[in-house]
């Protein structure tokens, strides 16, 4: 176990360094002058001069780069680029994920509830009209993407029906509409995953032999088959959160949510490199953890997947 453990974590903090390092890199021969775009040409060429090199943006590629990891390993990944009293790029993201983390949070929480409802029936039902029904649900909520989704429910709950607010955030009523929007692709992906996992189970010998003891449907359902069903839910749940935390961004700036994902948005259009490359090591560190977490998690649940990484190394 704890070789298995070193090798996660080796090889979660090697996909850290990689994303931090195509990063930079994409960020350094993305167009455009972030000097120029900073202050609308109204500075004169030293201003602009002393501006880049307080931001070591006059440095050689291979300097910045060191900087940029040694800054990284330090927790400082440098000061926003838009303005020069902001807070810097790890304070200010800081700022905004508790409002990224909660809608994450309701979402996936709305995904599984739904998600494993609908995967469950669908198993049971096997073939049949409700089976059909959900499938083809469980198809367009993988189809729909965000940006048609969330100006359609704005348009009908909020401006047509005014059951909820356009967009903003403070109060609950605030999240649920984002959070259904954020939602729904997961909600699918899990409700098929689950229909698929609990099928191969319900076929099992053992669940044939819990209903010959005249156990009741809940126990054979609710004990015998999900809990055997639930690990490649489990996977497909911990992937899913890990987008909803680095992959809101469009949830985020059509619902005006105050989350790291508005702000990345905002960052791509001001060149501002430090938020970008901050914003990205945040999520995809956020990202990596939970599919570690999960990993882990997943070796401890079942023993086999220790044993076959353990076979596949010897």
């Amino acid at each position: 176990m704890p070789r298995f453990i070193i090798n996660r974590v080796a090889h979660a903090l090697l996909s850290v360094w990689a994303i931090a390092t195509v990063t930079f890199f994409l960020a350094y021969l993305a167009p455009g002058d972030p000097a120029q775009l900073r202050f609308e040409h109204s500075a004169s060429p030293a201003q602009l001069a002393e501006w880049r090199h307080e931001h070591g943006l006059d440095l050689a590629p291979g300097a910045r780069y060191v900087r940029y990891l040694s800054g990284l390993l330090h927790g400082d990944m440098g000061r926003p680029f838009s303005s020069d009293a902001a807070p810097p790029v790890l304070q200010y993201l800081c700022q905004r994920f508790p409002n990224t983390a909660l809608l994450a949070s309701a979402a996936i929480a709305i995904a599984l509830i739904f998600g494993l409802g609908a995967g469950i029936a669908a198993a049971l039902k096997h073939n049949t009209w409700i089976d059909r029904i959900l499938m083809v649900t469980i198809l367009a909520g993988v189809s729909i993407p965000n940006f048609v989704l969330g100006p359609v429910a704005i348009a009908i709950f909020a401006v047509n029906l005014h059951w909820f607010p356009v967009a903003g955030w403070g109060s609950p009523e605030y999240i649920v509409m984002p959070a259904v929007v954020l939602a729904l692709r997961p909600a699918a992906l899990i409700a098929r995953m689950t229909r698929s996992s609990m099928l191969e189970v319900l076929r099992q010998d053992y669940i044939r032999a819990a209903r010959a003891r005249g156990l009741s449907p809940f126990r054979v359902i609710g004990v015998h088959a999900l809990k055997n069903a639930f690990l490649p839910v489990l996977t497909s749940a911990g992937v899913s959160f890990g987008y909803l935390l680095s992959g809101s961004f469009v949830v985020e700036t059509i619902f005006h949510i105050p989350g790291v994902g508005e702000a990345s948005f905002a960052s791509i259009g001001q060149r501002d490199y430090s938020l970008i490359q901050g914003a990205t090591v945040l999520l995809a560190t956020i990202f990596v953890t939970i599919n570690l977490v999960i990993d882990l998690l997943y070796g401890l649940i079942d023993p086999r997947v220790r044993a076959g990484k353990q076979e596949a190394r010897q």
